[in-house]
């Protein structure tokens, strides 16, 4: 211990410091997510984007869309490979009161599709129920990580979005 530099190691220690700060502070300055919110702003099925970087989250406003699993999982790429997989993305629709009402007649057995993972059967169910609703179109997708339902009915539409493996405290993906 009798040739170690004190002083060399709180420069160091103190340079470190900053540059990990000036990193934080460059990656919350506005100009730094200027781009990507500028390149989401310009897809023709945008109407807004918001970013809340205290709250890691991108909200997006869509217009109808044909393919609600495509959409969010472009969107979701474009926002991990700029701001890392720690920001989550939002999705706002254009839901009216009879929309919403078809989602409330259908939201459990989007649930116990999750739970059981019997897609096919509850996708039959689903049809059944929002059949009596005389919507435009409704459809049910599936990927590795979601599932998506879209709902359509004249200039209303909505879409939920539900994780298909819920990770239970202290586990991690």
């Amino acid at each position: 211990m009798k040739n170690f530099h004190w002083q060399a190691a709180v420069l160091a220690f103190v340079l470190t410091l900053g540059i990990a700060m000036g990193v934080i502070y460059v990656r919350r300055q506005p100009f730094y997510h200027e781009p990507l919110l500028n390149q989401i702003k310009n897809l023709d099925f945008v109407e807004e984007v918001k970013l809340e970087p205290e709250q890691k989250v991108v909200i997006i406003s869509l217009q109808a869309v044909d393919n609600l699993a495509e959409t969010y999982q472009a969107l979701k790429q474009q926002i991990n490979t700029v701001l890392g997989p720690e920001y989550r993305l939002e999705l706002k629709d254009k839901r009216n009161g009879d929309l919403q009402e078809a989602y409330l007649a259908v939201h459990l057995l989007l649930y116990e599709a999750q739970q059981r993972g019997n897609y096919g059967e509850i996708s039959q169910k689903i049809a059944q129920v929002l059949e009596a609703y005389h919507l435009e179109k409704h459809i049910l997708l599936v990927d590795e990580e979601n599932i998506y339902l879209q709902i359509q009915n004249k200039n209303a539409y909505l879409y939920e979005i539900i994780a298909r493996r819920q990770e239970k405290e202290g586990e991690h993906a």
